[in-house]
């Protein structure tokens, strides 16, 4: 299948969702969309004339709008249009902006499918099975590489939590948090006694050397983000339980 994929312009063009589709054997060609959605409704129809795709594919809503605009202005061009919804999104509020318009949902979690209620169909991204490395026979440490995200902050509660209940559990927190909101995890780490095995490692680490020294990464979200999916390239584990 010949794929042009609407990326937006804080997404690399070898993005793993691009890089999945290739290795499937999809030809994929990158676009970016225009700060007006009719701009990039006109390159969409000007780019299907170089690059004649089966599927159009977005990953925001006026992206997808546009798309379906195309349609309208290239009606010589036969292609499906898909949104491929991110990892850890939020619901969209106006997503029945779409209803009625032939498009697919593609979602990157049975979770996420749920969450948006719309029917559609579930690629999840291929990770490879990591190794699992002790440092310390005793021990197993966990790295958690997070940012200001709500859902980081319950994340980073849970693995606090899990690591108390396990003694053989050490977790390295990378990354910068806002002090209102990792505060609280802190004084919970040090209401249940296990400053020593909770280490706060802040935003100045080197990446590589923090994934060496851990044997699994702690998943900061529901999905894996690209962060941990660089980590799991190192062979290793990407896990929701500690």
């Amino acid at each position: 299948m010949k794929i042009l994929k609407i990326l937006p312009n804080d997404i690399a063009e070898n993005c793993p969702e691009a890089e999945q589709l290739r290795l499937r054997g999809h030809e994929v060609d990158v676009m970016r969309p225009a700060f007006w959605s009719a701009f990039t409704a006109a390159t969409i129809a000007s780019r299907l004339k170089a690059f004649d795709a089966d599927r159009v594919e977005a990953e925001r809503l006026k992206d997808a709008v546009a798309a379906v605009s195309a349609r309208k202005l290239a009606p010589e061009k036969h292609f499906e249009i898909a949104v491929r919804v991110p990892r850890n999104s939020e619901p969209w509020p106006h997503a029945d902006r779409l209803d009625g318009t032939d498009v697919a949902w593609i979602y990157p979690s049975e979770r996420l499918k749920s969450e948006f209620g719309r029917p559609g169909t579930v690629e999840t991204l291929d990770v490879a099975p990591g190794e699992d490395f002790r440092h310390d026979p005793e021990t197993v440490r966990y790295a958690f590489f997070g940012d200001d995200a709500p859902a980081t902050y319950l994340r980073l509660k849970e693995a606090v939590e899990a690591v108390a209940a396990n003694p053989d559990a050490i977790l390295d927190v990378y990354g910068e948090f806002r002090a209102r909101h990792v505060m609280p995890v802190v004084r919970r780490c040090k209401a249940l006694e296990i400053e020593n095995r909770v280490r706060w490692h802040g935003k100045d680490f080197i990446f590589d050397q923090a994934v060496l020294n851990a044997d699994r990464i702690f998943l900061s979200q529901y999905e894996p983000t690209d962060t941990e999916l660089l980590a799991a390239s190192f062979g290793r584990i990407l896990t929701d339980k500690i």
